[in-house]
């Protein structure tokens, strides 16, 4: 049910194609029914998706336009005095705006791309669609950078919150075993808890967690299922927060631009068509701005 996985810049990959292309000599036993409705299948996806354009333009516009107003909002306040529950406000909105930005990117890659592999033409009106959801998703970068300062500040503050209730969450299952019968189980299961809390107490590195995750693969059954989905859900938000930065990097690379510069001076006619639209202009070419590094290393 997957129509169609986008690899790099202007390559996608299809099942039915790579079957054609490379397996050839097993032609006798591809369900052929089941080719042609993964073409059918993909074809109807694509189509949808187009027919669907401008109104996911609009709700991805509005959903990104509610972000960007509570990530303001929550900006007025200051850094040294969040409570608890403003921190997870926090939190959420970082995760939340790397979301929406890799939706944003999925589907204007998905639309260009696909079009552009099967030789189909687009409708201007579909190009600035396409157009308008690359302003939001460098818009959301925009955000993140504007607020630079105060996303690190926080951050640091998150990951030791998050820290905090992760290692608490282990006292407690170190606790409970300590009261349990000596035995080689309990002994490498507290070996795995103790080299966890090691990992999490004080900076969280990629390595650390790496250290962490791995430690506590060996005391899954340890923990109650609350204790386990806790804990887990605490590590992946601070693998998300850490690598915050490089995760809205690619997440808004607009370098894919260069492979359907074709659309651009459609862009431009559209924008320049009205007196209020030429601001939008900046946005787009930060995604015109990400063309520049890969054709450095040409």
């Amino acid at each position: 049910k997957i129509p169609v996985v986008l690899l790099h810049a202007q390559h996608v990959w299809i099942l039915d194609d790579f079957f054609v292309q490379h397996l050839g000599g097993f032609a006798s036993v591809i369900d052929r029914r089941a080719m042609s409705s993964s073409a059918a299948f993909r074809s109807n996806y694509v189509q949808q998706k187009t027919a669907s354009i401008g109104r996911d333009e609009v709700a991805y516009g509005v959903q990104v336009c509610t972000w960007t107003a509570k990530f303001e909002e929550l900006s007025k306040l200051e850094p040294s005095k969040l409570r608890i529950e403003d921190m997870k406000r926090f939190a959420n909105l970082f995760i939340q705006g790397i979301l929406y930005a890799h939706r944003l990117s999925f589907t204007a890659k998905l639309i260009l791309n696909v079009h552009a592999r099967f030789v189909k033409p687009m409708s201007k009106v579909d190009i600035a669609c396409v157009c308008r959801l690359i302003e939001l998703l460098q818009s959301i970068r925009a955000t993140y950078h504007r607020h630079g300062m105060l996303v690190a500040e926080i951050t640091g503050y998150v990951m030791q919150h998050l820290s905090f209730v992760a290692l608490t969450t282990l006292a407690g299952v170190k606790k409970r075993l300590l009261n349990e019968k000596p035995s080689s189980r309990r002994s490498d299961i507290l070996t795995a808890l103790v080299l966890t809390e090691h990992a999490l107490n004080g900076p969280v590195t990629k390595v650390k967690r790496l250290v962490a995750i791995i430690a506590m693969a060996f005391a899954p059954k340890t923990l109650t299922e609350g204790e386990f989905q806790a804990l887990e859900k605490n590590l992946r938000k601070m693998e998300f927060l850490c690598d915050l930065g490089s995760s809205l990097e690619k997440a808004c690379d607009g370098s894919f631009l260069y492979w359907h510069r074709v659309i651009i001076p459609i862009y431009f006619d559209d924008v320049l068509s009205c007196e209020t639209n030429p601001h939008r202009i900046h946005e787009f070419f930060s995604a015109l701005e990400d063309c520049i590094a890969p054709l450095s290393h040409c």
